[in-house]
């Protein structure tokens, strides 16, 4: 639901696990706020300072689009996509068992 906030220009404010990415991608995109979700009193705390600040609301929401467009377009996935690929193949290439893989991915990118 986070990169669909994002997409939309949506701000966020998240209550979430400890383990959740999401912390970490709200805090480098600059599009919200995120909490662990087991404090009620933080939850509520959080709330009355989004509300207080609702003047930042619309950059919050303008960050996430612009964060969401540079790294989750299908563009750039793809880009990670074919530089995973390309890592796979130098590691694996003077391995026997690859080899014949490598020679098929390779001709599907020609």
């Amino acid at each position: 639901k986070i990169l669909g906030y994002m997409a939309a220009s949506i701000p966020i404010v998240a209550l979430l696990n400890k383990e959740s990415d999401g912390h970490r991608i709200i805090q480098q995109a600059q599009c919200g706020y995120s909490i662990i979700a087991n404090n009620s009193n933080k939850a509520a705390k959080l709330i009355m300072k989004v509300y207080n600040e609702k003047e930042n609301l619309e950059q919050l929401g303008r960050n996430g689009f612009s964060y969401a467009k540079v790294n989750f377009s299908k563009k750039a996935c793809m880009d990670k996509l074919e530089e995973l690929i390309k890592c796979w193949l130098k590691r694996n290439v003077y391995s026997n068992s690859y080899k014949i893989e490598r020679k098929i991915i390779c001709e599907m990118h020609l």
